[in-house]
């Protein structure tokens, strides 16, 4: 494992993996191992050997447990981001990395920016795992997801008898919490302005007072913030504060958006695919011609909507094979003018009345035709999108 962690090759082998199937040790999935078929011949035997080969590699794996291997318990470990963690080998990719382990060896404030989607979080925690507070807390706050009323407590924390319904004992906030570590505001455009002043004086100050309080909290906190709009065009629109946008943009990272780093889809396919093998037990297989399609795509819902397709994927397809008939319905309603080859799927062809595209139009378009079809023919509906897919080779569409 670690010869091949030091290869320079290792980058191929995972993108060119037809197959990959989850290894379990000690009633564990500890890897995974991928097959490669490099002709069509073998690709089709791999089809049919498959599952005898993951058997033959997980017995050979249980017997070296057994004999030699002794697997540490990693399950109390702190497990932050390391940057080997950050799939992708593109340009834009390996700039960000760089530019993580600089901002890991300052304490400066980081503001992290970038589109949905992303993976902002994942760059705020690997700023983290290494920098010197990589021992410390790792503290994570939405500021989208918490009530305006509730913000301030949540951050700063309360003394007793603070509001009516309060702990009597008061609360520590997270900047307390996250003391010696580093505290991460996620989408801090929507912290309301009332609350930007104090946020900026705790950063100069390195001390604030609890709601309620009267005595001044000191910590030693880093504070990464994140954005998914521009700081600056709200501080232009009067939104958000230009002291506090100067105070946390010391140290700028740009997580840049899929379509703009489309070398990395294949790199991501396979990683989510491991995960998934891992997490399922099961043996999945994505076709070359899905894999071109999701090269093609614009993603505009970033990492996080190639993670939910190859999720949709994995629970819909049959003998763990992900391919492009199956995930036709995801492309479809795919948000509008998100571009690529989805478009190709609206073109409208004359099938035979005794075809199943045309038992399919019958019932209308749409999962709910589809599934309509699927359960008259008591058959799945992965099956279905195969043998919809056949046909279509049959009369030549495809």
């Amino acid at each position: 494992m670690n010869q091949c962690r030091k290869c320079p090759s290792r980058e191929i082998c995972r993108d060119q993996a037809n197959f990959t199937g989850p290894v379990s040790v000690g009633g564990q999935s500890r890897f995974v191992v991928q097959l490669v078929a490099q002709t069509p011949l073998q690709h089709q035997a791999l089809l049919l050997k498959a599952e005898q080969a993951f058997s033959i590699i997980q017995a050979s794996a249980q017997l070296a447990f057994r004999t030699e291997v002794s697997v540490p318990d990693c399950s109390g470990r702190n497990c932050h981001t390391e940057i080997e963690e950050i799939v992708g080998e593109s340009p834009a990719i390996r700039m960000l990395k760089s530019h993580i382990l600089k901002a890991a060896q300052s304490e400066s404030t980081v503001l992290i920016q970038g589109e949905s989607g992303t993976g902002k979080e994942l760059v705020a925690n690997a700023v983290h795992a290494h920098s010197r507070r990589s021992g410390k807390p790792f503290v994570a706050l939405n500021c989208a997801a918490i009530p305006e009323a509730l913000m301030e407590s949540e951050i700063f924390g309360y003394d007793a008898g603070a509001f009516s319904g309060a702990n009597p004992r008061g609360k520590k906030g997270l900047m307390e919490t996250a003391h010696g570590g580093t505290l991460f505001l996620d989408e801090i455009a929507d912290m309301p302005v009332s609350l930007q002043a104090k946020l900026l004086r705790a950063l100069q100050e390195r001390s604030f007072l609890r709601v309620g309080g009267k005595t001044p909290c000191r910590v030693d906190v880093r504070i990464i913030a994140a954005a998914n709009r521009s700081l600056r065009e709200l501080v232009e629109a009067g939104r958000f504060r230009e002291d506090l946008y100067f105070r946390l943009n010391v140290f700028p990272l740009r997580v840049p958006p899929l379509r703009e780093r489309t070398g990395d889809v294949r790199l991501l396919t396979g990683f989510f695919l491991n995960q998934f093998s891992v997490s399922t037990g099961r043996i999945l297989h994505i076709t070359s011609e899905l894999l071109n399609w999701f090269e093609n795509y614009r993603w505009p819902g970033n990492i996080r909507e190639l993670k939910n397709f190859i999720e949709y994927g994995v629970n819909f397809c049959e003998n763990g094979v992900l391919d492009l008939e199956l995930m036709r319905h995801r492309f479809e309603t795919a948000q509008p003018g998100s571009g690529g080859p989805a478009r190709g799927f609206r073109s409208e062809h004359v099938f035979p009345p005794d075809s199943l595209h045309a038992s399919l139009a019958e019932k209308g378009r749409g999962m709910e035709a589809k599934r309509l079809l699927a359960a008259e023919m008591g058959i799945s509906l992965a099956t279905l999108y195969r043998r919809l897919h056949e046909e279509k080779r049959k009369l030549g569409i495809l």
